[in-house]
Order: structure tokens, then C-alpha cells, then sequence
């Protein structure tokens, strides 16, 4: 193998040389074309881009999570009410089965004649005309007064079991809590939507006529532009559409999301920035 020096040219090198400083050639020029391809502008834009679009997931996601734990409390409200619903609902039953049941009426304690009697006497307190009925039925020869399978006697042992079991009451006082609150919430909302909708068309409405009433040098024009801004805010309160209510309406949901997306990526930007700063 000949001896390499600095002026041994190229042709005159070993084969497997020659082919070393090929690739090595070969790999600089890659190089230089990838850091000619990378302009410094154009990559610091599609971050900042990629950055915009990380951040409105992020706030897509937080919508989202915000919409799904929306719609979990309400699952979780509607399983409450059918429970409820569902143990009155089995109550009512057994109270059903037990007044029509002849079996549980013996095993109670109370001889056939107590029954008929306080039967009778709580009829007789609701229905005046039941006892008019009941002496036709007797004059009729029925045998069957105290069987279960008439209906009046159902409803009277149902009437008189009813007496110690407090389902119907109960289960309506719930449900018109419910009702009441769901009512008051309805106003509460509708309140706070006029105030919103009336403070904005009034904000509106001045706006304008101050814009007007700007080219005027009479303090008096003045005044009175003011003056009929106010009323025409006030009859636009009263002119207001449900397309309007719902414009609004929509407008601040949008608004909310927007305000809890951001609030959501500050608070992940500020996890991201105590990690990275081992800030605990």
C-alpha cells in the first residue's frame, strides 16, 4: 500500500478509500440539502400552527367533558326519579295485594265484623250514596259483600289499608318538590336572560343615538336623544322575538365554552410549565 500524504490525489488512493470518502461525500451533501429545505420562518410558522391547533383541541376536549358531565348529572337525576318512582310504584302494589287479599285481612288481628264495620264507617264518611248501594245489595240477598272480588270492597279495604300506609302522599309531595324547584330555576334563568337581553338592547339603543346625537351642539337635542334611545330600548324589550331570546341564548353558550376552553389551556400550560420547572 503506497503512503498517503496531503498531496496524493484522489485517483492514486485505494479503492475501499475512495469509496469511504464517497459516502462520506455523499452523506455531506444530504446534509446541506436538508438544512437548505429548513427555513427558519417557515418551520416557526407551522409550530406556532400546530400550537393554535393543540390548543383548540384542547378546548374541544374540555367542552366536551364539559357536556358529558352535564349529561351524567342528568342520567344520574332521571335514575333517581325512576328509583323512586319504582319503590312507590312496589308499595303501591302491596298495599293493593294486601287489601284484596282475604288471607292477610284474617291474619291481621281484626275479626270479620271489625273490617266490615270500619269498612262501613269510612265509606260511609266519603261516599254518602255507598250506603243506599249497600242496603240495595243486602235486600238483594248478595253473599258475596265481603269477597274481594267486588270492586267496592277492593276499594274499600284499599281506603282503609291506605290509612296506615302514607305511599300516595308521599310519593306526590316528592314529585311537587320537584316541580317547585324545577320552577324556580325556570324563573331564576328567565330573570337573569332579561336582564342580559335588556341591559344589551339598552347598551345598543344609546349607543346609536349618542353616535346621532354627537353632530348636535344642542344640549337639549342631546338630552332628548338620549331620552328616546331609552324609550326605543325599552319598547324593544317589549317587542322581543323568541328568535332573539334564542340568538342570545345561544351566543352565551358559545361565550361559556369559549371562556372555560381558555380557562381549561391556561391551567394546562401552567401544569405543563410547574412539571417542566419542577415547581410542585
Amino acid at each position: 500500500m503506497p503512503e498517503i500524504t496531503r498531496k496524493t490525489k484522489f485517483v492514486d488512493l485505494p479503492d475501499d478509500i475512495q469509496k469511504m470518502l464517497e459516502s462520506i461525500e455523499r452523506q455531506k451533501q444530504v446534509q446541506i440539502q436538508i438544512g437548505s429545505s429548513i427555513i427558519v420562518d417557515e418551520t416557526e410558522k407551522e409550530v406556532k400552527k400546530m400550537a393554535k391547533r393543540v390548543q383548540a383541541l384542547a378546548q374541544e376536549l374540555e367542552v366536551v367533558k364539559m357536556t358529558l358531565a352535564g349529561d351524567r348529572e342528568r342520567v344520574d337525576d332521571a335514575k333517581a326519579h325512576v328509583q323512586f318512582a319504582v319503590k312507590h310504584a312496589e308499595k303501591g302494589a302491596s298495599l293493593v295485594a294486601h287489601a284484596t287479599d282475604d288471607g292477610s285481612w284474617a291474619q291481621s288481628g281484626l275479626t270479620p265484623l271489625q273490617v266490615a264495620n270500619r269498612q262501613k264507617a269510612l265509606l260511609a264518611l266519603q261516599y254518602p250514596d255507598s250506603a243506599a248501594l249497600e242496603a240495595a245489595q243486602n235486600a238483594a240477598g248478595s253473599s258475596n259483600n265481603n269477597s274481594s272480588s267486588d270492586p267496592f270492597e277492593a276499594v274499600r279495604r284499599i281506603q282503609f289499608a291506605s290509612m296506615h300506609y302514607d305511599v300516595a302522599s308521599e310519593y306526590y309531595w316528592a314529585w311537587l318538590s320537584r316541580v317547585e324547584s324545577s320552577a324556580q330555576l325556570l324563573a331564576e334563568r328567565l330573570d337573569q336572560l332579561e336582564r342580559h337581553v335588556s341591559g344589551s338592547l339598552s347598551r345598543t339603543q344609546l349607543g346609536n343615538s349618542a353616535a346621532s346625537a354627537g353632530d348636535e351642539d344642542d344640549p337639549n337635542d342631546q338630552a332628548k336623544a338620549a331620552a328616546n334611545a331609552a324609550a326605543a330600548a325599552n319598547s324593544a324589550d317589549s317587542r322581543m322575538s323568541p328568535k332573539t331570546i334564542a340568538d342570545v341564548l345561544q351566543y352565551q353558550n358559545d361565550s361559556f365554552m369559549a371562556i372555560a376552553g381558555k380557562v381549561a389551556a391556561v391551567d394546562e400550560d401552567i401544569r405543563r410549565l410547574s412539571k417542566k420547572l419542577a415547581i410542585k
